[in-house]
Protein backbone atom coordinates (compact mmCIF):
# COMPACT_ATOMS: atom_id res chain seq x y z
CA UNK A 1 0.00 0.00 0.00
CA UNK A 2 3.11 2.20 0.69
CA UNK A 3 4.62 1.96 -2.64
CA UNK A 4 0.86 2.67 -4.32
CA UNK A 5 0.45 5.28 -2.24
CA UNK A 6 4.09 7.00 -2.77
CA UNK A 7 3.51 6.37 -7.04
CA UNK A 8 0.43 7.97 -7.09
CA UNK A 9 1.82 10.75 -5.19
CA UNK A 10 4.72 11.47 -7.43
CA UNK A 11 2.57 10.47 -10.92
CA UNK A 12 0.11 13.18 -9.36
CA UNK A 13 2.68 15.82 -8.65
CA UNK A 14 4.49 14.90 -12.07
CA UNK A 15 1.32 15.88 -14.10
CA UNK A 16 0.72 19.15 -11.82
CA UNK A 17 4.54 19.91 -12.96
CA UNK A 18 3.93 18.85 -16.80
CA UNK A 19 0.91 19.14 -18.88
CA UNK A 20 0.76 15.28 -19.68
CA UNK A 21 2.91 12.10 -18.79
CA UNK A 22 3.62 8.91 -20.99
CA UNK A 23 4.87 7.22 -18.30
CA UNK A 24 2.98 4.11 -17.17
CA UNK A 25 2.45 3.30 -13.10
CA UNK A 26 3.77 0.20 -13.31
CA UNK A 27 5.81 -2.09 -15.87
CA UNK A 28 6.86 -5.69 -15.59
CA UNK A 29 10.50 -4.61 -14.07
CA UNK A 30 8.62 -2.40 -11.48
CA UNK A 31 5.67 -4.19 -10.94
CA UNK A 32 7.69 -7.59 -10.54
CA UNK A 33 10.68 -5.58 -7.87
CA UNK A 34 7.38 -4.28 -5.99
CA UNK A 35 6.14 -7.70 -4.60
CA UNK A 36 7.89 -10.53 -7.04
CA UNK A 37 5.51 -13.36 -5.37
CA UNK A 38 1.83 -11.26 -6.21
CA UNK A 39 -0.78 -13.43 -6.42
CA UNK A 40 -2.10 -11.22 -9.77
CA UNK A 41 1.01 -11.76 -11.72
CA UNK A 42 -0.47 -13.44 -14.43
CA UNK A 43 -2.85 -10.07 -15.60
CA UNK A 44 -1.23 -8.11 -18.68
CA UNK A 45 0.05 -5.10 -17.85
CA UNK A 46 -1.64 -1.78 -19.80
CA UNK A 47 0.72 0.03 -22.18
CA UNK A 48 -0.95 2.12 -24.21
CA UNK A 49 -4.14 3.31 -26.68
CA UNK A 50 -4.15 2.85 -30.48
CA UNK A 51 -7.17 4.47 -32.19
CA UNK A 52 -8.06 6.49 -35.32
CA UNK A 53 -6.96 9.83 -33.49
CA UNK A 54 -3.95 7.97 -31.52
CA UNK A 55 -2.34 5.71 -34.59
CA UNK A 56 0.84 4.71 -33.58
CA UNK A 57 2.64 3.62 -30.36
CA UNK A 58 6.05 2.88 -29.13
CA UNK A 59 7.71 0.67 -26.31
CA UNK A 60 9.33 -1.36 -25.10
CA UNK A 61 8.70 -4.90 -24.17
CA UNK A 62 10.82 -7.29 -21.78
CA UNK A 63 12.19 -8.81 -25.52
CA UNK A 64 11.70 -6.51 -28.18
CA UNK A 65 11.31 -2.65 -29.14
CA UNK A 66 7.91 -2.48 -30.32
CA UNK A 67 6.58 0.43 -32.41
CA UNK A 68 2.69 -0.13 -33.26
CA UNK A 69 0.68 1.52 -36.03
CA UNK A 70 -3.30 1.97 -37.28
CA UNK A 71 -3.84 1.70 -40.27
CA UNK A 72 -7.61 2.12 -41.73
CA UNK A 73 -8.51 0.32 -44.08
CA UNK A 74 -12.80 0.10 -44.52
CA UNK A 75 -15.32 1.38 -42.70
CA UNK A 76 -15.49 -1.97 -40.93
CA UNK A 77 -11.91 -2.86 -40.96
CA UNK A 78 -8.44 -1.90 -40.03
CA UNK A 79 -5.05 -3.15 -39.73
CA UNK A 80 -2.64 -2.90 -36.77
CA UNK A 81 1.07 -3.18 -37.79
CA UNK A 82 3.39 -4.49 -34.85
CA UNK A 83 6.90 -3.89 -35.83
CA UNK A 84 9.15 -5.55 -33.66
CA UNK A 85 12.87 -4.88 -33.21
CA UNK A 86 15.65 -4.88 -31.02
CA UNK A 87 15.60 -8.48 -30.17
CA UNK A 88 17.19 -9.10 -26.66
CA UNK A 89 18.42 -12.60 -26.61
CA UNK A 90 18.34 -15.62 -29.07
CA UNK A 91 15.52 -16.92 -27.51
CA UNK A 92 13.44 -14.27 -25.50
CA UNK A 93 9.67 -13.50 -27.23
CA UNK A 94 7.03 -10.63 -25.87
CA UNK A 95 2.94 -11.96 -25.75
CA UNK A 96 0.70 -8.92 -26.19
CA UNK A 97 -2.96 -8.58 -25.77
CA UNK A 98 -4.80 -6.42 -27.86
CA UNK A 99 -8.56 -5.33 -27.13
CA UNK A 100 -11.74 -3.56 -26.03
CA UNK A 101 -15.04 -4.78 -24.75
CA UNK A 102 -16.19 -6.07 -28.13
CA UNK A 103 -12.89 -7.08 -29.14
CA UNK A 104 -9.40 -9.84 -28.33
CA UNK A 105 -6.83 -10.61 -29.45
CA UNK A 106 -3.81 -12.33 -27.99
CA UNK A 107 -0.23 -12.68 -30.11
CA UNK A 108 3.24 -13.63 -29.39
CA UNK A 109 6.42 -12.41 -30.97
CA UNK A 110 9.59 -14.23 -31.46
CA UNK A 111 10.84 -12.98 -34.37
CA UNK A 112 11.55 -9.30 -35.37
CA UNK A 113 10.24 -7.27 -38.14
CA UNK A 114 6.65 -6.32 -39.04
CA UNK A 115 3.73 -8.27 -38.76
CA UNK A 116 0.09 -6.96 -39.75
CA UNK A 117 -2.62 -8.01 -37.87
CA UNK A 118 -6.03 -7.36 -39.65
CA UNK A 119 -9.27 -6.69 -37.74
CA UNK A 120 -12.78 -7.16 -39.55
CA UNK A 121 -15.44 -5.38 -37.25
CA UNK A 122 -19.44 -5.77 -37.00
CA UNK A 123 -21.59 -2.46 -36.50
CA UNK A 124 -21.42 -2.60 -32.90
CA UNK A 125 -17.41 -2.78 -32.92
CA UNK A 126 -17.14 -0.32 -35.07
CA UNK A 127 -19.09 2.50 -32.36
CA UNK A 128 -17.01 0.29 -29.60
CA UNK A 129 -13.86 0.92 -31.36
CA UNK A 130 -14.39 5.24 -32.10
CA UNK A 131 -15.47 5.28 -28.25
CA UNK A 132 -12.16 3.00 -27.31
CA UNK A 133 -10.01 2.49 -29.95
CA UNK A 134 -7.72 -0.63 -28.95
CA UNK A 135 -6.14 -1.35 -25.45
CA UNK A 136 -2.83 -2.68 -25.84
CA UNK A 137 -1.32 -4.93 -22.80
CA UNK A 138 1.71 -6.89 -22.42
CA UNK A 139 2.34 -10.13 -20.61
CA UNK A 140 5.13 -10.30 -17.98
CA UNK A 141 5.60 -13.82 -17.41
CA UNK A 142 4.16 -15.54 -20.59
CA UNK A 143 0.86 -16.64 -21.09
Amino acid sequence: MQYLTNKFRSARLEKELKAESNENFFTCDTRLASDPEAVFDFLPMYIGNISPKNTDLKFTGRCFDFSLHYENRTETSFDLVVNASNKQTLLCKDYLFFGNTELRHIDWYFEGGDHRITFNLTPERVVDFEFNGLQVFQFCSGI
